[in-house]
């Protein structure tokens, strides 16, 4: 071979040509980014628009309807979801995959452009986002004081918002709790009837008085002079120096309202509570740095503590900003808890050479390998713009044990001809020429199984590419060294005479002793082709049987990461003000605080997330202490909190362990999408799938959008009335709402800072329906009561529409209890709904969870047939047969064996991580077959023995270094087979389990099965 011959003939070339890639991959290391996970680009573009005073069904049917039929005709689009809630209008267009993001989102910019003057007046222009919703804050800060609430949140909604906002990769900064200055102009109802003027007119007058505008240009001589008219007001006392009009001419407005400096309703509140300190703080505001699709949490981060240190320099007195939870520091240690795992297994499997080589130098030759196909590694993935994370360093990790299968083959060759009296230099390059075939056999196995693992499509396909060509670049290049810097060394470094120590010298006994064990049970198998036809019988029993097993073992999407985070999330009845709310949620926060594993407690009262808001809604966020300092999950915390909170009264509580790893809405939960067409037919289905379904054992967190809005209060025009006092419906609807919520009239401009200038009337005017009622309305005609105009009646409430691709859905969703699969949930609710009698245009789906579970399985069975295919291809061509390729692959079912007895018996669930552990086996158990049919195939050829003796050779002289491999990649696995580290390692133990399972079965199994079926189905004396 060339490359052997140049590298025996040529060392100090081949040395500097391979030292160019370790150092290279050495400097490319410290360029490359860490993440969690692969950065990917979620084809999610949100558009939220503000409709102040609105309920859900005019948001609905003058909001979102028009945003949706503008935007639904853009190319690429996968679906669209909305929902209308009170005040807000929030879109989801999700687009397929390879769309780019960023020309979609102007796209919609653009089209929203040509629609915005048809949207409400009161409506606010869309805003347009490329952040996913389910994306976790990377950073959560708290800013707390002794100021005013109003002064906090100014400064959080300003200041800080700005400089957060500028770090690269940040999406959204969202502010919550405090409260929002507002300048109110109170107008007494008795002083409004008295002087003959309304809210409308004040509001009016107030804008028109408080506005700067340009007034043309003006030439003078050879100058042309810019004219700006500048009347803004910029103090509070001239507001009240405003003329009002009156038939009882001009007045100020200081003598008919009070004008006051003072703060928007609440609505909100969030709370702190300290469970180190005991410290519980209510006047604090709570800022989430979300990320956008692109944003890399290590750098957004480091970002806000380099600033962190001159925020606080420039942060008025008394006002403190502290950081409570920081993503990356979980991201940093899964990277590095990973890393350790690779660390341990080079170290695990050089000891494991040591012992089966016996001599320092042979086992430098081999270990050698693993060092610079890693660091050689990082050169490719710099290239490639990977990032380290999970999925990069689980192919690292996962490939520990095949970089030196190369190795440790070639050098077993060499040896051969050291022992068979050739030089060390002769060896060099004859025992390399010859395995040369079955190595790169072997290497070209793995290759064509990651290349599918790299190209699976879906939402979750992106996921796991830089898995597999992380691990196809370091396979590459062990390949490389185990063809140029290992016969190098072996020519160079191994003497003359093999010597062995008494490490080696026991070693070796050990394997002779096993070897002629192993050659005489098998001769006993070859006996005939009865007992091998017996053998395989038995090995058919045994799949068989372990599929039985395989439907005992659950099913879910993705292992869930035990990053610390809890979510209670609690709804009470409708009615319940913020005090009592306040009041409730401080009886959760006692109770949590019991637990020692908790660190602090955040609770954000009047908005459950998503567009759910009320001040009967809360949502608690729970950070446990780390890992290391705890003696229990947090799944088992969120047990028992389950159990804790189960007495409190009133109401609706669900508490969930959270994750970073959303994937797009996907978790460890599912949704039942209700599509239809009428809306009353729809929650009538609703309530009978949930009857269906609400006694699933395991099911826990059920829940609907099906639910009650708050009571309204309708009001009805006298539409004869109205046309006899020449009063139009607009000029009820606003007169209402002046009531209620009063006019947004325009900004008071102090500084830099805006704040709106609220017109309304005294909260006794509207405390009532009753005095709702007796509200005076201004008309031309003179003046009106509003039971005069309209009818005012009580009816219930919308609490939400949702719609999905312009048709009216309904969500139902739960999740598995503690131990129980999703797989066995999603399973039971589609048997349960498989009766479901549906009228037409109606359609039941699974979603969240459930349908990325689906989506992922899905596209993990395609890539595994692709790799059979692509694998027998491979080894058709290779070894110029048809036949040989089904012998090898042979080994498949055996490692499945391995794999679904390894999983029953750890009790753990077939997901995305197992299912990609299994296709990556299929690359790796047929090596053991390629090497003695190889070896076989020689001896058959060149020395023209019989099948039966070729074969009983192949597999006494292969032996040790099957042994050694297998051994080898197994020890690479153990340390996250053993979850060794905290971060991740959920991750990590689906992938090591699954692998030594089936890597340790298909090893035992395949030195019968491959000799024993190569014999029985002979045909020829040459093979």
């Amino acid at each position: 071979m060339f490359l052997a011959k140049l590298s025996v003939k040529r060392p100090v070339l081949v040395a500097m040509l391979v030292l160019v890639f370790v150092v290279f991959g050495a400097l490319a290391y410290n360029n490359i980014p860490v993440n969690l996970m692969p950065a990917r680009e979620i084809p999610f573009v949100n558009i939220t628009t503000s409709f102040p005073g609105a309920g859900p069904i005019e948001v609905e049917q003058q909001v979102t309807i028009l945003i949706e039929d503008a935007v639904s005709t853009l190319s690429g689009i996968s679906s669209i979801e909305s929902f209308s809630l009170d005040n807000t209008s929030m879109i989801t267009v999700t687009f397929t995959l390879g769309t780019d993001i960023r020309v979609a989102a102007q796209q919609i910019r653009d089209r929203l452009a040509g629609i915005v003057n048809n949207l409400p007046t009161d409506a606010r222009a869309p805003v347009v986002g490329t952040f996913d919703f389910n994306i976790a804050p990377v950073v959560r800060l708290i800013l707390s004081g002794e100021e005013d609430s109003r002064d906090l949140f100014q400064y959080a909604d300003t200041t800080l918002r700005d400089r957060f906002s500028q770090i690269n990769g940040v999406a959204l900064v969202d502010v919550s709790g405090g409260q929002e200055r507002e300048i109110h102009v109170i107008l007494d109802m008795h002083d409004a009837h008295a002087n003959m003027v309304s809210l409308s007119q004040i509001s009016r007058i107030i804008a028109d008085n408080n506005l700067n505008m340009p007034s043309g240009n003006l030439s003078a001589g050879n100058r042309i002079l810019s004219i700006r008219m500048v009347g803004q007001i910029d103090d509070i006392h001239s507001i009240g120096n405003l003329e009002i009009p009156t038939p009882n001419g001009s007045r100020r407005l200081s003598d008919i309202a009070r004008i006051i400096d003072t703060g928007a309703e609440l609505t909100t509140r969030t709370i702190f509570f300290d469970n180190t300190t005991g410290m519980r703080d209510e006047n604090v505001i709570r800022i989430d740095l979300i990320p956008n699709t692109d944003g890399n949490p290590i750098q957004i981060a480091g970002a806000v503590h380099r600033q962190m240190r001159g925020i606080r320099a420039a942060m008025p007195s008394g006002m403190h900003l502290s950081i409570i939870t920081d993503r990356s520091i979980f991201i940093e240690s899964s990277v590095n808890d990973t890393m350790g795992n690779i660390f341990m297994g080079v170290l695990l499997t050089g000891l494991l050479l040591f012992l089966f080589l016996g001599d320092i130098r042979s086992t430098l030759i081999v270990a050698i390998a693993m060092p610079i196909s890693i660091i050689s590694t990082f050169l490719l993935m710099d290239a490639a713009n990977f990032s380290l994370n999970m999925m990069s360093l689980l192919g690292l990790a996962t490939s520990v044990g095949i970089l030196v299968i190369n190795s440790i083959v070639v050098l077993e060759n060499i040896f051969r001809y050291k022992d068979m009296g050739y030089g060390k230099k002769e060896s060099a390059e004859k025992g390399t020429s010859e395995i040369a075939v079955a190595v790169m056999a072997s290497t070209l196995t793995n290759l064509v199984v990651f290349i599918p693992i790299a190209n699976m499509g879906g939402r979750v396909g992106p996921l796991f590419t830089e898995f597999g060509l992380t691990v196809a670049f370091a396979t590459i290049f062990s390949l490389l060294v185990a063809f140029t810097l290992t016969p190098m060394l072996a020519s160079l470094i191994l003497p003359e005479k093999t010597y062995y120590g008494r490490i080696a010298t026991f070693v070796n006994r050990v394997m002779g002793w096993f070897e002629k064990a192993y050659i005489k049970t098998l001769e006993a198998v070859m006996k005939n082709k009865i007992r091998s036809g017996f053998l395989m019988g038995v090995m058919a029993l045994l799949f068989v049987f372990s599929l039985s097993i395989y439907n005992k073992i659950g099913l879910e999407f993705m292992p869930l990461m035990d990053e610390g985070d809890i979510d209670i999330l609690v709804e009470l009845p409708i009615g319940y003000n913020l005090d009592e709310t306040t009041s409730v949620i401080d009886e959760i926060q006692r109770i949590v605080a019991l637990n020692p594993e908790v660190l602090h407690i955040n609770s954000n009262i009047g908005n459950l997330g998503r567009g759910d808001r009320g001040m009967h809604l809360a949502r608690t966020s729970i950070k446990l202490v780390d890992h290391a300092e705890r003696e229990i999950t947090t799944q088992q915390v969120v047990d028992k909190l389950i159990r804790d909170l189960a007495d409190v009264p009133n109401a609706k509580i669900r508490v969930e362990a959270q994750t970073a790893m959303r994937f797009g809405g996907g978790g460890n939960s599912f949704t039942i999408r209700l599509t239809g067409l009428e809306s009353e037919r729809m929650i009538e289905i609703s309530y009978e799938i949930m009857d269906r379904i609400r006694d699933i054992p395991g099911l826990i967190n059920l829940d609907t959008t099906t639910r009650p809005g708050r009571p309204e209060l309708v009001i009805e025009p006298k539409r004869d009335q109205l046309a006899l006092t020449g009063v139009t419906v607009r000029d009820i609807g606003t007169g209402a709402r002046a009531a209620v919520e009063g006019l947004i009239s325009s900004q008071f401009k102090e500084v830099s800072n805006e704040y709106n200038i609220r017109v309304t009337l005294d909260e006794e005017a509207y405390r009532t329906p009753e005095r709702l009622r007796n509200l005076t309305i201004m008309t031309p005609q003179g003046r009106f009561q509003m039971s005069q105009l309209a009818d005012i009646h009580f009816t219930e409430g919308i609490n939400r529409i949702i719609r999905r691709d312009k048709a009216k859905m309904i969500m139902i969703s739960g999740g598995p209890a503690t131990g129980i699969p999703l797989g066995d949930i999603t399973t039971e609710v589609n048997n349960r709904l498989r009766g479901l009698q549906l009228p037409d245009g109606y359609a039941v789906r699974l979603g969240g969870g459930a349908e990325m579970m689906s989506e992922a399985m899905d596209e993990m069975m395609r890539a595994f047939m692709l790799a059979i295919l692509l694998l027998y291809m491979l080894l058709a061509a290779t070894l110029e047969s048809l036949k040989q390729p089904l012998l090898i692959m042979s080994t498949i079912p055996l490692a499945l064996i391995g794999v679904f007895f390894v999983q029953y018996m750890t009790g753990l669930t077939m997901n995305v991580m197992s299912m990609m552990a299994i296709i990556m086996l299929i690359g790796i158990v047929v090596n053991n077959a390629i090497i003695i049919l190889d070896f076989a195939n020689m001896l058959v050829r060149e020395e023209k023995k019989p099948l039966k003796e070729a074969l009983l050779t192949a597999c006494s002289v292969k032996l040790k270094a099957i042994l050694m491999t297998n051994i080898a990649i197994m020890l690479a696995m153990l340390p996250m087979a053993l979850g060794m580290g905290d971060a991740g390692r959920e991750l990590r133990q689906s992938i090591g389990v699954v692998s030594i399972g089936g890597l340790l079965m298909s090893t035992v199994l395949s030195l019968y099965v491959i000799p024993a079926l190569s014999f029985l189905t002979e045909r020829k004396k040459v093979i």
